[in-house]
């Protein structure tokens, strides 16, 4: 009876009207009883509020305003097992035993998981777009289903390319990461003019991700332009530091101290030595920059 009223559509207020009348005069407890039993068993589809119910989700909460529909379509054991097949490919586990809306739920959910991490602010590119998964996540049951199926190999290219651009965006982050904090110490060495304008190319056009890394080799110049750097500095400074001190020997008031007092005066005003130079101390430069700067 319950089915037949359902028919191609009823909201659960109107059941409860139907049967709690007479010829039937069922309580309100048995009648919600039977919607949540037939969409627990997949007789029926439920919606509440424009959403899809999984089987658990429906409660006597829901009933009066959710949408109920007859499940129409059937699923073969061929289909399932293409299905099961599909939830694999974003890293889902699929067992005979799952029930498959329920299991798309999660498919759904992953898939948008790799969309959202397949782009991004530039230099990423762009998120792909998700409205098709929108689409199937407002169908219910075996409809929904049924429409996966339709889709196969278009959900299966998304699960595979998006899984593809999350992993590359996740290994090519930090060493964009690493060009910015290179560029930002040496904006205003010549050297990172070219690399500045290369920087640039890639943010406007999206490129983080594109079959060939354009940063690790700006990464790799902009490394060598700062060591450079680096060294010519400390090479200046330790240049003055010997001239200051040769002058500073030669200064009668600094002959008439002691060679104590010469060492107490030079150390408390931070003039001792020069320093290491700390940048021909480390094979991998790469690692020093993470270090120093």
């Amino acid at each position: 009876e319950v089915i037949r009223e359902v028919g191609a559509g009823a909201n659960g207020r109107d059941v409860r009207k139907k049967f709690a009348d007479s010829p039937f005069g069922w309580p309100q407890d048995a009648i919600d009883g039977s919607l949540i039993a037939l969409h627990a068993t997949g007789h029926l589809t439920a919606k509440y509020q424009g959403n899809a119910l999984n089987v658990g989700q429906l409660d006597q909460n829901k009933v009066a305003r959710t949408e109920f529909r007859v499940e129409s379509a059937t699923i073969s054991a061929k289909q399932k097992i293409r299905l099961r097949g599909l939830f694999l490919e974003p890293g889902l586990s699929a067992k005979p035993s799952d029930d498959l809306v329920e299991k798309s739920s999660e498919f759904l959910d992953a898939l948008e998981h790799l969309a959202e991490h397949a782009g991004g602010e530039a230099p990423l590119p762009q998120r792909p777009s998700v409205s098709h998964l929108a689409d199937l996540r407002s169908l219910a049951g075996n409809e929904r289903l049924v429409k996966m199926l339709d889709e196969h190999d278009t959900l299966k290219a998304n699960a595979k390319d998006w899984k593809a651009a999350a992993d590359l965006a996740e290994k090519r982050t930090p060493v964009w990461e690493r060009l910015e904090r290179f560029t930002s110490h040496g904006c205003e060495l010549p050297e990172f003019s070219e690399i500045n304008s290369a920087r640039s190319s890639i943010v406007d056009d999206r490129l983080l991700l594109d079959s060939t890394d354009h940063v690790t080799p700006l990464v790799k110049k902009a490394a060598g332009a700062l060591r450079s750097a680096v060294k010519g500095a400390h090479k200046q400074f330790t240049d003055t530091h010997a001239a200051g001190m040769k002058s500073l020997q030669a200064n009668k008031a600094w002959q008439d101290i002691t060679d104590d007092n010469h060492q107490k005066i030079l150390r408390e005003e931070g003039i001792a030595d020069v320093g290491a130079d700390l940048v021909g101390k480390f094979k991998n430069f790469r690692a020093s920059g993470r270090r120093l700067l």
